[in-house]
């Protein structure tokens, strides 16, 4: 095996389940983006939400970046990524259609040639050389190498950049990956000590949740979002995932007449990764 994946402070024996292998509610990744010249930042994705594109069920994937250019700040929201899963396959939408990104149901020796976002070939062909599996918080991910990279469940690619891979093309921004997080699991980069919030902006510390009502309340409640895609949870006092919803932005409002009563933690992720949290009492 070529990389050393997990920390051991995050690898757990007991319970061991076996993981959904992509975009899982509330996935985030969040990888440096830097072409070790003239630009330097980070770039955060995040699951906001699913769609049908030629009548598949497809994932919807913002992406957002934020850092320096020959000095000067930016910060830029892309068009969305847009992928689709069939068992261990995950491909990528381009104006040719899905296209393979992952396949985790890969041996040593499998190939494929990556597709580039304007639909023409990379030239790129990636051969797996070692696959294998490793526990995060309990979970059971597969991972294959591919040359430079190891390509994780649910985490994708640790050491090149998510989406689009960037390895084939000259001086183009990306990097390892940092962080990344959904419902079940938590996982830091050892490369990376700072925390994944460090280093990324005002708009970091930006709470998206402008206001939750009536609080405390019975079988529903508002909350007012900014424009745009939104990834909700809810948990309950142990912990428990009660709820998942994506939301256009505005006012939206949250059916939780099925719920016991007591204290729930509302988690609401936006498209840019801004992540914030807020306490609703039932009746």
């Amino acid at each position: 095996m070529r990389h050393a994946l997990i920390s051991p402070a995050l690898i757990f024996f007991q319970g061991i389940t076996f993981a959904q292998s992509w975009c899982p509610p509330g996935a985030t990744w969040t990888y440096t983006y830097s072409n070790g010249w003239t630009t330097e930042g980070y770039a955060r994705f995040t699951y906001i939400g699913d769609t049908i594109i030629s009548s598949l069920p497809t994932q919807v994937i913002a992406m957002h970046t934020e850092g320096t250019e020959f000095g000067s700040p930016f910060t830029h929201d892309y068009d969305p990524y847009f992928t689709t899963v069939d068992a261990d396959l995950v491909s990528i939408w381009t104006v040719a259609g899905f296209d393979t990104l992952y396949f985790f149901g890969a041996a040593p020796g499998d190939h494929w040639e990556l597709t580039a976002e304007d639909g023409g070939q990379s030239q790129v062909q990636v051969i797996v050389s070692d696959t294998g599996t490793t526990i995060v918080g309990g979970l059971s991910l597969h991972f294959l190498v591919l040359g430079n990279d190891t390509i994780v469940q649910r985490f994708g690619s640790l050491y090149q950049f998510m989406l689009p891979w960037i390895n084939f093309t000259t001086d183009a921004a990306g990097g390892p990956l940092r962080c990344y997080s959904d419902v079940d699991i938590s996982y830091s980069a050892l490369w990376w000590g700072y925390g994944c919030s460090s280093f990324m902006g005002a708009s970091e510390q930006t709470s998206v949740v402008k206001d939750v009502f009536p609080n405390p309340g019975t079988d529903d409640f508002t909350m007012q979002l900014p424009s745009g895609y939104h990834a909700i949870t809810m948990r309950d006092a142990l912990g428990r995932l009660v709820l998942t919803q994506n939301v256009a932005g505005g006012t939206t409002v949250v059916d939780a007449s099925s719920f016991a009563p007591g204290a729930y933690m509302v988690t609401c992720i936006a498209a840019n990764g801004t992540r914030s949290g807020s306490i609703w009492m039932k009746e």
